[in-house]
């Protein structure tokens, strides 16, 4: 259970209502109080792989690749990192590039 977080330099303590409470009265609003979804892999979270990365210089031509495949939700950033914003996109570039996951769940693709 949270107790407390900070907020601009600011502590808010959490009150017998679940609310975020500063010492001087002020509510934290709806929105800074909303879950983050902290484990799952989304835009807010994507999953960055350096494993599965590639080298600076062949980024544009797996970009292309993921493209030509409709990988939708993954690409190469710049510095060669793979980048992925759902579990389906993960998975179908690794199944792709033949790649292990020793971390895949239920349903995700492990490798052969």
């Amino acid at each position: 259970m949270i107790f407390g977080r900070i907020v601009d330099g600011k502590y808010y303590r959490r009150n017998e209502y679940g609310e975020f409470v500063a010492d001087d009265g002020e509510v934290l609003g709806e929105y800074e109080r909303q879950k983050s979804s902290r484990s799952a892999i989304c835009e807010k979270n994507p999953w960055v792989s350096t494993a599965a990365a590639v080298h600076a210089d062949q980024v544009p031509r797996f970009n292309e690749e993921l493209k030509n495949q409709k990988v939708a939700g993954a690409y190469y950033r710049g510095d060669g990192k793979l980048v992925c914003t759902s579990r389906s996109a993960r998975n179908k570039v690794l199944k792709m590039r033949g790649m292990r996951d020793g971390d895949a769940g239920y349903g995700d693709y492990a490798g052969q």
